[in-house]
């Protein structure tokens, strides 16, 4: 089989699972480019006479240790593409990742750790013992070496739960993964968490809020916890709550951690993630006049996912909000196995799409009232924004609404203006 795209280009793919005997079926990874925004691409699986033949992602630089030498010292294992050396360490699992266009390291030193604690809440009480549960790693291995990718394996043990980290780098693409999956014990009492080392002290720290972004420096003033009850004000100064995406600016360049979880630290150097807290639990769990403490999370598995990329500039020229957005809403990929009846749409198209870059569409719908189409936008970079609207393929007027999608403009018009911060509503001329 060959996977080729609408115009008959190879795709390099890679067989996760087969299954079958008679007929047969497969789970594929490949790296889907360029799909249209709010749109769709398609890629087909045709026969060939033979498998494409691809040369491997990435390029492997294992620690080798030397036959002749009786005692060695561990080292690291490498694994680059185009873009990134990442490195990891046999001994403590720590990631390290050099950007080839910057020519410097960009990440040092990324690790699981966790805080041994005594118990406490769900809230703000965490009693600490100050002792710091270090990831005992067992074993670093490549798992997978293919076209589309290179994974690199780390089994570890923190605390007493076992961890298995993954780290990705892919054919073509800027960007770094990292998996964590989390054996979960029942009675762990600490805090576990991922540690991102930023570089340099004094780096501006930005993040994603809804409907926009916030920086490490910009707090209002005479805000924070004013009662006893509340969280502790030194505490509350470096905790964040952040959506998608979080950026360490050095200054002509800077590095992008998009994360499925949105609680971290901001300590000195190092921006911390929160994963897991072991805790006491008293809800719902009282028997007669006896109140029976339980320990949460209930053991299980959990899976915790980062991204990271890096380049020249700020926040805003990176794209960070694109990119921390497409990794928490990711491509929906969708098998068509039906060959009968007729395609009348085309394989690749576009929706909806708009010029300006620093705008985010958060709804295209149909109207409350009637057929017509709603399109709701923000502005998410700070700045005055224009653009045009294309829909279907064809640049459309529009008339301004509000949120409840009555009519605020009265004519048709072809610029969209967006102020700062904006949130804005339309409705599209479809005819």
């Amino acid at each position: 089989m060959s996977l080729v795209d609408e115009t008959g280009v190879s795709i390099p793919f890679h067989v996760e699972q087969s299954y079958g005997t008679v007929s047969r079926a497969f789970e594929i990874v490949f790296v889907a480019r360029d799909v249209p925004s709010l749109g769709y691409k398609t890629y087909f699986l045709v026969p060939a006479e033979k498998a494409d033949d691809f040369p491997n992602a990435c390029k492997i630089k294992p620690d080798n240790p030397d036959p002749n030498k009786a005692k060695r010292i561990s080292g690291a294992d490498q694994f680059e593409n185009e873009y990134y050396r990442v490195s990891v360490d046999l001994v403590t699992g720590s990631v390290t990742v050099f950007d080839k266009e910057l020519d410097h390291v960009v990440a040092k030193d990324i690790e699981i750790a966790a805080s041994e604690e005594r118990g406490g809440n769900s809230l703000d009480l965490e009693p600490t013992t100050g002792r710091i549960l270090i990831n005992m790693v067992s074993q670093v291995e490549l798992e997978e070496d293919n076209p589309v990718r290179a994974v690199m394996r780390i089994d570890g043990n923190v605390g007493g739960v076992p961890i298995v980290q993954r780290v990705f780098l892919y054919d073509g693409i800027k960007r770094v993964d990292l998996e964590s999956t989390v054996d979960w014990r029942e009675g762990s009492l600490m805090k576990l968490e991922q540690l991102f080392p930023c570089e340099q002290n004094n780096a501006r720290i930005c993040y994603g809020i809804p409907f926009g972004s916030a920086a490490l420096d910009n707090i209002m003033p005479n805000t924070g916890p004013g009662k006893g009850d509340e969280i502790a004000t030194e505490k509350w100064r470096k905790w964040r709550q952040i959506q998608d995406w979080i950026f360490v600016d050095h200054g002509d360049w800077g590095l992008h951690i998009a994360a499925d979880r949105q609680s971290l630290t901001l300590d000195d150097g190092v921006i911390r993630v929160g994963m897991m807290r072991g805790t006491y639990c008293t809800q719902d769990l009282t028997r007669g006049k006896r109140t029976v403490l339980g320990r949460v999370p209930v053991p299980g598995t959990y899976i915790f996912r980062y991204s990271l990329c890096s380049g020249w500039g700020t926040w805003t020229t990176a794209r960070s909000q694109r990119a921390g957005m497409s990794f928490s809403s990711p491509l929906v990929p969708v098998s068509d196995v039906d060959e009968l009846s007729t395609k009348s749409l085309p394989p690749t198209q576009s929706f909806c799409s708009l010029e300006a870059e620093s705008l985010i569409v958060t709804a295209l719908k149909k109207a409350e009232t009637d057929g017509g189409i709603i399109l709701r936008a923000f502005e998410t970079n700070g700045h005055e924004a224009q653009t045009t609207v294309e829909f279907l393929g064809l640049k459309r007027g529009f008339r301004t609404v509000n949120l409840l999608e009555e009519q605020a403009g009265a004519v048709d018009e072809a610029v969209w203006h967006l102020k700062p911060y904006e949130i804005g509503t339309v409705r599209l001329s479809t005819k």
